[in-house]
């Protein structure tokens, strides 16, 4: 079976709402570098340099788990979809957003997780953004962090691609985060990966 066969967990918390999830079988995120022959199996293939990780989709066949481990491509793994048969995907990143319960702190954290899964851990404006090395284990750190009870949520960062269609507006050009490269409006900077929020990345277009 594909399905379940790369990810530890079927699932993830939106808040206090358990999602299940299912694998793609033609769209992956890699955190590898993978060869030119396995990119021209895809039909659309974005590399985010900054953020270390190159989106494939739509494979022209259906790509097996042994295929990706015959390529050595370990850090390397499905979209997910939130039914079998949809057609929205979700990229999971290797970092992952948390928001803790009064009284706990980035240590009670820590004793969850054994020191080898984490590469770094960052705090900003109250949330907590844990990056782990392993992509294969991040549904279940997240998971576990949740399930512990410390939490209010804990979310991988979910690269989702997404289109927007300008309407008539007059005014569409002056709203710089609809199509955001980066460019500096009185005196701030944007960020020229698209918009950010609490549980995703989205790549705007029009």
């Amino acid at each position: 079976m594909f399905f379940f066969s790369i990810y530890a967990q079927n699932y993830y918390y939106n808040g206090s709402e358990k999602v299940e999830i299912y694998e793609s079988k033609n769209s992956f995120i890699s955190f590898d570098n993978p060869a030119q022959t396995f990119l021209k199996e895809f039909k659309d293939v974005k590399t985010f340099s900054s953020k270390g990780f190159t989106i494939l989709e739509d494979g022209k066949t259906d790509i097996s788990v042994r295929k990706l481990r015959d390529k050595k491509l370990n850090q390397t793994i499905p979209a997910l979809l939130l039914d079998s048969n949809s057609n929205f995907k979700m990229f999971s990143t290797k970092t992952i957003r948390i928001k803790l319960k009064t009284n706990h702190n980035n240590d009670n954290v820590s004793k969850l997780l054994k020191n080898d899964d984490i590469i770094e851990t960052k705090e900003k404006y109250g949330i907590l953004r844990v990056k782990v090395k392993n992509i294969h284990k991040v549904l279940e750190i997240a998971n576990k962090i949740y399930e512990s009870g410390i939490a209010e949520f804990s979310i991988p960062d979910f690269y989702i691609p997404m289109e927007l269609n300008q309407i008539d507006d007059p005014l569409f050009p002056f709203q710089f985060q609809m199509h955001n490269t980066g460019q500096v409006i009185d005196g701030v900077a944007g960020n020229s990966y698209g918009i950010s929020n609490l549980v995703c990345t989205c790549e705007v277009k029009y």
